[in-house]
């Protein structure tokens, strides 16, 4: 009887102060994320209202005259190492959130073991023991910090994947000033030999019209001058094609073998160039949109140390079957089974939690 009264005794302590510790963490001030972000003012439009948006970053390569240029930029998206790096950044974050999810779920394990004891002196076997376990746990989310860790990992997904739409944007932007960078250096290589063929024909002009004593000498000695000088020219001009190729073969993940391409052209620009873009397209821009989620994530973080300081309450049940044969722990009838709940509540841990608490603050 005594015993039973104290149970009953524990068991209202015990709810008695699940109810107190719901009453003060409910009472703790939330944080406002939008008040935040709201902190940040951005103007509704720029100085010229009238410009269209740009529908996307990239519609500028569908164009008939950037084929070659959309086939370089595709290059550089299938073999850029840095744009691979970005890609497994995602693709951990993902399993990173999945792992996350995963312990607000119920978990379960399944074991099974086998004894045989025997006597040394006999060197029989007297007897052996064959045994089946089985488990579940749940941890209940009473304060909703399992709930916020998930929504931080479920930001960081969306922050990840939107650095990885910038890169992509970044790196065709790169791409397609470098592919321009190298067509005007052959442009202009090309107008330099041209250059050079036409002085080369000035010079066996002169050189008959001086043989006939119809020129004076200087004409010769600056003509000279004027070869010497393109055939310079047109050294140093492909030195600088030849830097500017690598640079474009190494974005598109290229061995830099500097090879000079002939017969290329910038393309004509049949669309006008717009001049602004409405400030609506500033959210949109991956990179701050992906800034945006680190501030939700850090946030999340922040609720997640909070409320590790409070006690956690989690319910476990096992099933446990032994027998003499393998056959008896399937027997139903063998089958011991038990179920606990824990409440656990943290009190010395070195200062860890509180000092996550301040990490995330500042973060």
């Amino acid at each position: 009887m005594k015993n039973f009264i104290f149970g009953r005794s524990a068991i209202n302590l015990f709810r008695n102060l699940s109810i107190i510790l719901f009453i003060i963490t409910g009472c703790a001030p939330q944080l406002k994320i939008g008040e935040q972000l709201d902190m940040v003012s951005v103007p509704e439009q720029w100085m010229v209202p009238d410009m269209e948006g740009v529908r996307s970053e990239l519609s500028w390569l569908d164009g008939d005259e950037f084929k070659d240029l959309s086939m370089i930029v595709m290059l550089a998206f299938e073999n850029n190492p840095d744009l691979r790096i970005s890609a497994n950044r995602l693709n951990t974050a993902i399993a990173q959130q999945q792992i996350t999810s995963g312990t607000r779920g119920v978990t379960g394990n399944l074991s099974s073991g086998a004894t045989r004891t025997g006597d040394f002196e006999s060197g029989t076997a007297d007897k052996q023991i064959f045994s089946l376990r089985g488990g579940l746990a749940w941890e209940a989310d009473v304060w909703g910090r399992l709930a916020s860790d998930n929504a931080a990992a479920q930001q960081n997904v969306l922050a990840v994947k939107n650095d990885l739409e910038y890169a992509r944007i970044s790196l065709a932007t790169r791409t397609a000033q470098r592919w321009f960078d190298v067509t005007e250096s052959i442009m202009q290589y090309n107008l330099l030999e041209l250059n050079l063929s036409k002085l080369t024909q000035a010079k066996d002009l002169v050189n008959s019209r001086y043989a006939r004593g119809l020129v004076d000498v200087l004409d010769v000695l600056q003509l000279d001058t004027n070869l010497a000088t393109a055939r310079s020219n047109i050294a140093n001009q492909r030195l600088t094609i030849t830097e500017r190729m690598r640079i474009l073969e190494v974005l598109i993940g290229a061995y830099p073998s500097g090879d000079i391409q002939k017969g290329v052209s910038l393309p004509s620009l049949k669309k006008e160039i717009l001049l602004s873009i409405p400030s609506d397209m500033l959210a949109s821009r991956p990179d701050i949109v992906a800034s945006k989620n680190r501030v939700y994530e850090a946030n999340y973080d922040l609720n997640f140390a909070k409320k590790a300081l409070y006690p956690s309450l989690s319910i476990s049940g096992s099933t446990t079957a032994n027998g003499d044969e393998i056959a008896d722990i399937v027997d139903i009838d063998r089958l011991v089974w038990s179920v606990v709940g824990n409440l656990v509540q943290p009190i010395f841990d070195g200062g860890r939690r509180r000092q996550q608490v301040i990490i995330s603050e500042i973060n």
